[in-house]
C-alpha cells in the first residue's frame, strides 16, 4: 500500500494556499507491508511536499511499481521503482509551482492532471486560472487540454472505465458579477 502524507505548517483550510508558500508546507508517501497497521516513509528523495493525490499504474510489475504523486505547489513526480526514487516530471506544465492536485488514469494508460487555481476573485483567463493536462507518454510530457468555456477551477477528473473518451471534470464555481457560475460537473466524450 502506497499513502499521501500532507501537512502544512499553521495554516486553517482551505485557503492554505493564499496565506503561505508551498515551501512552508510538508508531507510525502508512505509506504506499509502489512496491509496499512505500518507505515514508513518513501519520499525521503522528494522535497518537502503537500501530496495531495498518488497514482499506482497497475501495469508496471509488481518488482517495479510506477507511481505518481501530485505535490501542491510542486508539480507531478515519478517513480519506477515502487517510491525509493522520485523524478519531478513537468515538462509542458506552464508556470512555476503548479498547484497539482488531482490525477487519473484511463485504462491505455494515458494520464490526466488537474491544476488548481490560484485565486478566488473571480478573474478568468489569466497565469491564475486552474488547468487540466494529459500525458500519453508517462509523464514524460505534458498537454494542456481546453477546460468548458468560463471554467477556471478544475478540482477533480474521472475517467470511465469502460470508455476512455469519456471524461467527467468537477470544477469549483468562480465568483462573477452576476452571481457564482461556471461550477459543476462537466462529461467529454
Amino acid at each position: 500500500l502506497w499513502g499521501v502524507m500532507s501537512g502544512v505548517h499553521d495554516l486553517p483550510r482551505p485557503k492554505m494556499w493564499a496565506r503561505q508558500s508551498p515551501e512552508r508546507y510538508n508531507g510525502g508517501v508512505a509506504i506499509s507491508d502489512d496491509g496499512g497497521r505500518n507505515w514508513r516513509v518513501a519520499s525521503n528523495d522528494l522535497p518537502p511536499t503537500a501530496a495531495t493525490h498518488i497514482l499506482l499504474d497497475p501495469a508496471s510489475p509488481p518488482s517495479a511499481r510506477v507511481l505518481y504523486v501530485a505535490g501542491f505547489g510542486r508539480g507531478v513526480f515519478k517513480s519506477a521503482d515502487g517510491g525509493a526514487t522520485w523524478t519531478l516530471q513537468n515538462r509542458g506544465i506552464e508556470g512555476t509551482g503548479p498547484f497539482a492536485g488531482r490525477m487519473a488514469r484511463d485504462r491505455d494508460g494515458a494520464l490526466y492532471l488537474i491544476v488548481a487555481r490560484r485565486t478566488e476573485d473571480g478573474s478568468y483567463g489569466n497565469p491564475g486560472d486552474g488547468a487540466l493536462y494529459r500525458s500519453a507518454d508517462g509523464a514524460e510530457n505534458w498537454e494542456k487540454l481546453k477546460l468548458p468555456e468560463g471554467v477556471n477551477g478544475p478540482n477533480g477528473i474521472a475517467v470511465d472505465p469502460g470508455n476512455p473518451n469519456r471524461l467527467y471534470l468537477a470544477a469549483w464555481r468562480r465568483a462573477i458579477p452576476a452571481g457564482d457560475g461556471f461550477g459543476g460537473i462537466y462529461l467529454s466524450t
